[in-house]
């Protein structure tokens, strides 16, 4: 008898898989039957591990046997698990039977799934299952020796040995003497040969049947499994295993733990019959990676009878190298198998410029679409401005923060307020809430909210705490903006006095003049211009600037009094 455990997490995805694997793969088992339990009890498992904040809402126990178990004897099994891991019957949230053929044809067709609570629901406590797989053997030997069973090889034989009573150990004593147990394959590997097609339980019973027909004898143990489609090739991970193939190269498992013989009889089988070694390519499918020819050839003793795939030709001279090779800064895997030297270096310059090419197109492109998304905004005059800047010095660093309100303290407190006055809001109701995943929720957006606000930047290191603590979002706003905008005039103080730059805050001036131009009457020819000729469009803006002669005011005219004369006029005296 076989007892496995195993944890379920408390998510959504882990507990909708598993409760599909149990109740809706009818094709995968004969007969599928609902001993106890629901659904609903299982998803009242997890919504109890959600509340409390823990981390597994279930444990799952599989119980198998090589000999036929009777329902009463199934009972016992469950009696003696509560009795041991310390749950009740109203904890066991889903029973199922499986019925299916067994590939070796010997031992029960039937198994058992018990899902049971991990959680309590009314006090948040977890069941004790350290030292779980220990404990769970000590109960099947216990029940070995309690229905007649044959003893079963576990892995805490002596651990089962000092753990139960002096009656019993002596029933027992037989463990001691018995090898540490080898899986033929894990589950990992046994899940990834099934999605592609191939069944282990029945290639091992194959393996272990063509070895007992062959009589020790590795030519025909050899036949029997070429005869089936299959070859065996040493691995090049360790040269010394022995590994089963298919004829495509795909590896299915250790010719060792699929027939469950050990490696010294292989060696002498393939040592009597004294065939020579031949290494081999291969993809690894059990264990999903790609395998490629080791320059390590295996031993004399290793690697006897052993075939190449189909198709795997080594010529006279030719260097062993591997099937791909990544290009550097491009991304591109290469298959170089066959290929000189020089033919590598040409296709890797040819990629190089290529990558180069497309770089520079996606830098136009977004240049472009900086452009189109600035005629809209107030403040897209510095979209413009940094694009101009891009255009003349590629290579250095543009100028920081060029729009003043982005300098100025109360305009960056207010837009953090903005910001961190929703999000507070939230957080706060959120603290009136007692399922744990609405406070999750909560704090979650309020430090999406500080993060877009740059408060854990080092500048200014504001955390959670410290928010909670002032508990004003005015005031913490403003010890942040204070600190914000300290930096971001250190850092444009400290632009303006490298070397490369102070020859250049006379263009820069010219250009933010040209921007805010430019952004206010929406001139597309004259960016235009400048995009192309950025020197000349310089040039030209500081010839027009000097052009414009202001006229000095015209002198004010001596104004000319007119008197009316009313009467005659008088004579001259």
């Amino acid at each position: 008898m076989i007892i496995e455990i195993v944890p379920t997490r408390a998510t959504c995805d882990a507990v909708r898989n598993l409760t599909r694997h149990l109740l809706d793969k009818p094709w995968d088992n004969d007969d599928i039957s609902t001993i106890m339990g629901s659904r609903d009890d299982v998803m009242d498992c997890l919504s109890d591990a959600e509340r409390f904040n823990r981390k597994s809402c279930m444990q799952q126990f599989i119980l198998t046997s090589k000999e036929d178990i009777t329902s009463q004897q199934v009972k016992r099994t469950v009696q003696a698990l509560m009795s041991e891991f310390g749950f009740m019957e109203s904890d066991i949230a889903l029973a199922v039977r499986h019925q299916k053929a067994r590939y070796d044809a010997a031992g029960c067709d039937r198994h058992w799934h018990l899902l049971v609570r991990n959680v309590n629901p009314e006090s948040g406590k977890t069941m004790k299952m350290s030292h779980s797989f220990a404990r769970g053997e000590k109960v099947a030997r216990t029940l070995e020796s309690e229905f007649g069973f044959q003893l079963v090889n576990g892995k805490h034989n002596r651990a089962v040995l000092n753990a139960v009573d002096d009656d019993l150990r002596e029933r027992l004593a037989g463990l001691a003497d018995m090898p540490e147990p080898t899986a033929a394959y894990t589950k990992s590997q046994h899940q990834r040969a099934k999605r592609s097609g191939i069944s282990m339980p029945e290639i091992r019973a194959f393996m272990r049947s063509a070895w007992t027909e062959s009589n020790g004898s590795w030519s025909s143990f050899k036949e029997a499994v070429g005869n089936r489609g299959f070859h065996m090739c040493c691995g090049t991970r360790k040269p010394d295993v022995v590994v089963l193939a298919d004829s495509e190269g795909n590896v299915i498992g250790s010719v060792t733990r699929l027939t469950g013989i050990k490696v010294a009889d292989i060696k002498n089988a393939m040592n009597f019959d004294k065939v020579p070694p031949t290494p081999a390519a291969h993809v690894d499918i059990a264990n999903g990676a790609q395998i490629t020819q080791g320059a390590k050839q295996p031993s004399q003793a290793s690697s006897a009878a052993i075939s190449r795939p189909v198709g795997h030709q080594v010529h006279r001279g030719q260097h062993k190298q591997h099937e791909t090779h990544r290009i550097p800064d491009t991304g591109v895997n290469l298959r170089v198998k066959g290929m000189s030297k020089e033919q590598i270096q040409a296709i890797e310059v040819k990629e190089a410029l290529e990558e180069q090419q497309r770089k520079a197109v996606a830098t136009e492109i977004a240049m472009w679409e900086s452009i189109a998304s600035s005629w809209n905004k107030p403040s897209g005059w510095a979209d413009i401005y940094s694009v101009m800047q891009r255009r003349i010095w590629p290579d250095s660093k543009v100028q920081p923060w060029p729009i003043p309100q982005h300098r100025d303290k109360y305009d960056v407190a207010q837009s953090m307020v903005s910001i961190m006055k929703p999000a507070w809001a939230t957080y706060q109701s959120s603290r009136k809430s007692l399922r744990p995943s609405v406070r999750r929720g909560g704090s979650d957006e309020l430090l999406a909210a500080m993060k877009r606000c740059r408060w854990n930047h080092p500048t200014i290191g504001i955390c959670l705490d410290d928010v909670i603590s002032h508990n004003d979002i005015g005031y913490t706003c403003g010890i942040a903006a204070s600190k914000l905008v300290a930096a971001r005039k250190r850092e444009r103080e400290a632009w303006s006095r490298a070397p490369e730059n102070r020859g250049r805050l006379a263009d820069l001036e010219v250009m933010e003049q040209m921007a805010k131009d430019i952004h206010s009457r929406r001139d597309r020819e004259r960016l235009a211009r400048f995009l192309s000729e950025p020197r000349r469009a310089i040039t030209d803006h500081r010839a027009a600037q000097a052009a414009v002669i202001v006229a000095p005011p015209p002198p004010p005219t001596q104004a000319s009094h007119r008197v009316r004369r009313i009467g005659p006029s008088m004579p001259s005296l």
